[in-house]
């Protein structure tokens, strides 16, 4: 919900050519989605077992939560980032970037699996995550997409 929200004001931003105002967007979204992935992730990882017993009364389910816990930050982060570099055209690189972490997985599950079994999945798509979060946070900052959308914009005046 949040990139969804992001996606009007980067827009209007581009439009404006408030380069200044879309990095602000930007590292604060960035700043608050990490306090709630590291709090959900802090809360799965801690309490985890204990709704899984409760909820599902299994302590495999809890201890799965557990073990997905890690995955909370990025996938919060994931989204978010997604919806940032789409509101600044760039869903050709969000493409390949998604492309990659995805082949990343597949080949760690293939190689992990049959040795670690569903630990082996579980290092695959906490892995292929944290490289889509870094390939997204490269896109954004290291491409200089930010410094680019005011020159473009100032082009289309």
């Amino acid at each position: 919900s949040v990139s969804v929200m992001l996606l009007p004001i980067i827009s209007e931003n581009i439009a404006l050519g408030r380069k200044s105002e879309i990095r602000k967007a930007v590292i604060q979204t960035i700043q608050y989605c990490s306090i709630l992935g590291f709090f959900c992730m802090a809360f799965f990882l801690f309490w985890g077992r204990f709704i899984g017993n409760l909820v599902f009364k299994s302590e495999l389910a809890g201890y799965f939560i557990s073990e997905l816990s890690f995955l909370c930050p990025f996938l919060y982060m994931n989204s978010t980032l997604s919806g940032i570099l789409q509101g600044l055209g760039k869903a050709t690189s969000l493409f390949l970037s998604n492309m990659f972490a995805l082949f990343l997985r597949l080949a760690i599950i293939f190689l992990t699996v049959p040795i670690f079994g569903i630990k082996g999945y579980l290092w695959g798509l906490l892995a292929s995550q944290i490289i889509q979060t870094a390939s997204y946070l490269f896109i954004l900052f290291f491409r200089k997409n930010l410094q680019t959308v005011s020159e473009s914009s100032k082009l289309s005046k």
